[in-house]
This record gives C-alpha cells, sequence and structure tokens, in this order.
C-alpha cells in the first residue's frame, strides 16, 4: 500500500528524532536514551506498516449536544472559536489518559486506547478520560455561558486497524466501533455509556448503574450496559495488585512476561542447588562431629587409680 506524503513526513521525522536521541547514548546513558526513544518507536512502528493489524482495544465515541441550536444562534466564525476552544478541553482529557485521537467529525469525536501499545489498564483509562471529558465540558460551559452536554460511549474489544481512503487515514474498523457508536448514540445527555466487555475489565474501578439490555442494530441479542457514575476512591485498591474481579489475559506484555518466566525459573534452580548444598553440608557436617565425638573418647586418658593400703 503506498504511503501518502504526510504519512512519509511523519516516518522522517520520528526516524530524525530516533537518530538524535541515539546520538546522546554516550552522555546519558543506556536507561534514558531508551526510555526517551520507546514511544518514537513504538510510533514508527504502526505508520510504517502497510499490512493490516487486528487488536484488542477500547473505543470511545462522544458527541457535543447542543451544537445545533448554537449554531443557529451564532454567526460561523464564533461558532468556530466556541468549538475549537471546547476541543481543546477535550482533547487534552483524551490526551491526559493515553487516549489516540482518531478524528474529529463535525460535533462528535472518536479516540483510540490500544492502538500504538495495548495495556492492561486502556479501559480503565478511557473511561477515567470520558469522566474528565464531561468535566472539561461543564468548565467550558461555565465558562462560556453556552448549554453544552456530552453523551460518551465505551467499549472494548478486537478490531481491524488500516490505511483507508485517498488520504491513507489510519483508522480502526469493525462491529467494536459500530457498538461504541450505537453506545453514544443511545446515551443520554450527559451520560456515560460502557458495554459489559468494557465494564467486565473495570469492575471494583468505578461506581455504575447497570441499565435494561439494549437493543443495537445489527446485534442479534440485546446488550447489557452500564452508566458509569464516578471513580470509586483510591483506597480501594490499596495492598492489592490490580484490580479486584478483573479477569483481563497480559496484552502487550510478551517479552515482560518471558523475563518473569526466566527469572522463575533461575530462582527455582537456584533454590534447589542451594538447598541440595545444604543437605550435603549437613551430611557432611553430621559425619564430621561422630568422628571427632568417637575420636575424642578413644583418647580420653582415664585416671588411674591410686595404690595403697586397701587397693587391689
Amino acid at each position: 500500500m503506498n504511503k501518502s506524503p504526510g504519512v512519509k513526513d511523519q516516518i522522517a521525522a520520528l526516524k530524525q528524532a530516533i537518530a538524535a536521541q541515539e546520538s546522546l547514548r554516550p552522555s546519558l546513558g543506556d536507561a534514558v536514551v531508551d526510555a526517551a526513544i520507546a514511544t518514537l518507536k513504538e510510533k514508527l512502528s504502526a505508520l510504517d506498516t502497510s499490512a493490516q493489524q487486528c487488536k484488542q482495544i477500547t473505543v470511545l465515541f462522544a458527541d457535543v449536544s447542543g451544537f445545533t441550536a448554537m449554531s443557529e444562534t451564532m454567526d460561523a466564525e464564533d461558532v468556530s472559536d466556541n468549538m475549537n476552544a471546547l476541543w481543546r478541553r477535550v482533547d487534552a482529557a483524551i490526551t491526559q489518559f493515553g487516549g489516540h485521537i482518531d478524528k474529529h467529525i463535525g460535533d462528535a469525536v472518536m479516540a483510540l486506547w490500544g492502538v500504538y501499545r495495548a495495556r492492561e489498564n486502556d479501559p480503565e483509562q478511557a473511561i477515567r478520560a470520558a469522566l474528565a471529558m464531561q468535566e472539561a465540558i461543564q468548565a467550558h460551559v461555565q465558562a462560556s455561558q453556552i448549554p453544552l452536554k456530552m453523551r460518551i460511549g465505551v467499549n472494548t474489544g478486537p478490531v481491524l486497524l488500516d490505511r483507508v481512503g485517498a488520504g491513507d487515514e489510519f483508522t480502526a474498523m469493525g462491529d467494536t466501533v459500530n457498538t461504541a457508536s450505537r453506545l453514544e448514540q443511545a446515551a443520554s445527555n450527559g451520560v456515560i455509556l460502557i458495554s459489559h466487555n468494557t465494564y467486565r475489565q473495570v469492575r471494583g474501578v468505578f461506581d455504575v448503574t447497570p441499565q435494561e439490555p439494549l437493543s443495537v442494530k445489527g446485534k442479534a441479542e440485546p446488550l447489557q450496559v452500564y452508566v458509569v457514575e464516578r471513580a470509586k476512591p483510591h483506597a480501594f485498591r490499596i495492598g492489592r495488585r490490580g484490580v479486584e474481579g478483573v479477569d483481563t489475559k497480559m496484552v502487550g506484555r510478551d517479552a515482560e512476561m518471558f523475563q518473569i518466566q526466566d527469572a522463575y525459573k533461575s530462582t527455582a534452580e537456584e533454590r534447589e542447588v542451594i538447598q541440595r548444598s545444604s543437605v550435603v553440608g549437613r551430611v557432611f557436617w553430621d559425619g564430621v562431629v561422630a568422628r571427632l565425638t568417637a575420636a575424642s573418647a578413644a583418647n580420653t586418658v582415664r585416671p588411674r587409680r591410686r595404690s595403697g593400703p586397701g587397693s587391689a
């Protein structure tokens, strides 16, 4: 697949940035440089591929309610300025929690988690971003005095990542994306609606309210959905690794998993050697002690009995 000049420029810029960081390795050291170029290499890998990718990601759709009414009462330039100011707030909330902004479509936005690098907490980060987006639009309303609200839909599942269109746009496609869009359309103003696929991976992290099963176009069976109310206090996870009730698989962690397995194997082997050494050492020292005891008993000089009157 031919890459557009825009994509080629991005690839060239990333390669230059990586080369610049590599040149600093002698002065900064491997640890600093590796950390600096890790994200650059991930983005380069995603851009510098023409093959389709199937990945497990989390998709967020958000739509601004009240945009049409605002457009009818304001000049086009004022509408544009107002929406740009709003998107700056909303986009910042998305990127703050690791999201990738896929596209803006009028008064809607599509964002993805897990495109460049999959993480176990992608669904959680997407919901935290959704909560931050609702706060961002409330702050915008207070500043602009324009009554706007946002409805958000979030879904998690497999997608096809590929480049489409004349612009060679890199985007996600598939049922997971369509379902996220349907959830956004079904959500009420000011509400965050998530699928069961997303909920089961963040159970215990947020306060949610189960809803009646939702009939969605293209789905044979109604979907179990939930309204996200708020994040639970951080104290709920103190003293525990991960999130209680989460049954997600390890994704995007093959290298780390191999390191853990190798470390465990090495530790087990070393422990076995130590245990064997301990047994051998104990047997050895027991033998030494026994020999010393026997030798001591054999060489002990018994006191001689005095001769004299009455002695035998």
